[in-house]
């Protein structure tokens, strides 16, 4: 599917959201590392591209 057909964006530093948000339907668009204060952490977009309006996922961090 094109990118064009994104509807929404969400975006998330946590490798357990975005395999939530995979698992429900949404795409993973990009995965980048980003250098923090001599330490690197991964950015995940992830986009809803289906019909319809975006499955909302309730994830509980357990924080």
């Amino acid at each position: 599917m094109s990118i064009e057909a994104t509807k929404k964006l969400f975006v998330t530093t946590s490798l357990p959201e975005a395999n939530a948000y995979l698992a429900a339907g949404w795409t993973l668009l990009t995965a980048t590392d980003v250098p923090i204060e001599g330490t690197t952490i991964s950015k995940y977009t992830l986009g809803w591209q289906g019909a319809g309006d975006p499955v909302k996922v309730p994830f509980q961090s357990g924080w």
